[in-house]
């Protein structure tokens, strides 16, 4: 493959081009973002929110960062949370009811970590997984945006 290919490549696949030899740590991900973390501390954020051509920002965090990174999800006990966390709702006209909406998951959050591998899909975060999101979110320092979309 050239040098030019390479690149292409990489632009159009920028997960591909971000993970080359490096184990994964975390890969949270919804319709409007993905955010992947390595355990050499390397980090893509993908932003979908401007359309199909994702904004990638790209860092490297530190060993103490990965370090607060795995101890978050150790402290959340992430690997005893269930896999998926559905909401459900009335859906309300003029104060009537006149269906229900069963929430599929619209997130999925995975972490890798000393032998283990667990994914947990979500439309709702329990306070463990709230928690353990604003804890990703602080060590990390991207801004990515989580929707809580308002119940009517």
């Amino acid at each position: 493959m050239t040098i030019c290919g390479a690149f292409v490549i990489s632009l159009l696949f920028p997960t591909i081009a971000l993970a080359q030899s490096h184990e994964l740590l975390v890969d949270m991900h919804s319709v409007s973002y993905r955010l992947k973390i390595y355990d050499d501390g390397n980090v893509g954020y993908f932003d979908y929110h401007g359309g199909r051509v994702p904004v990638v920002t790209r860092k490297t965090l530190d060993a103490e960062h990965v370090k607060q990174l795995t101890d978050a999800f150790d402290q959340a006990d992430f690997f005893s949370l269930k896999d998926i966390y559905n909401s459900s709702q009335t859906i309300l006209a003029n104060g009537t009811a006149i269906g229900y909406f069963s929430g599929r998951p619209t997130t999925k959050l995975r972490f890798v970590h000393e032998g283990k591998d667990k994914t947990v899909r979500y439309s709702v975060q329990p306070p463990p997984l709230q928690e353990l999101h604003n804890q990703v979110r602080a060590i990390v320092g991207i801004e990515f945006e989580l929707r809580d979309y308002p119940k009517k």
